[in-house]
């Protein structure tokens, strides 16, 4: 029976461990994904991930130009922004260059992990890549998103 309650014990312990490890430090090198909701406020994008990632974010987009005759019915819209996600367990910074077509909403956004701290420093210089859809002719801007950091 003692030795029944101690592997018991043992196992309880590893779980506990277990769970107390972040997320992305789980498999370092494995692509981390995430699902989640876009809100333009002010200059800039609110996120909010779930998924690998449990985290907030906010982009800044110091730059945008939009490329038809009349924004935000056709066209598209070119970006540059700068992501800060912020998790309980460490920060990333991300720059990125991103496409929104007003046609269908749909946006593409690809840049690179430039700083990282706790859990995610092993990921700067990772690639990273956004898609999803934003309906163009409602305001204030909303929309959905995947995330991808490999």
């Amino acid at each position: 029976m003692k030795r029944f309650r101690a592997v018991l014990m043992t196992a309880a312990l590893i779980v506990s461990a277990m769970a107390l490890v972040p997320a992305a430090s789980a498999s370092p090198g494995a692509p981390l994904y995430a699902t989640g909701t876009a809100n333009f406020v002010g200059t800039g994008w609110a996120y909010d991930f779930n998924g690998d990632l449990d985290c907030n974010a906010f982009a800044v987009v110091p730059e945008a130009r939009v490329v038809g005759d009349i924004p935000f019915v056709e066209g598209t819209m070119h970006w540059f922004e700068i992501m800060t996600i912020t998790c309980a367990d460490g920060t990333m910074t991300i720059e990125s260059y991103g496409t929104w077509t007003f046609d269908n909403g749909k946006f593409r956004v690809n840049g690179a992990v430039e700083d990282a701290t706790g859990a995610y420093g092993y990921l700067i210089g990772a690639r990273v890549h956004q898609s999803g859809l934003v309906d163009p002719a409602v305001f204030p801007f909303t929309g959905t998103l995947t995330l991808r950091i490999n």
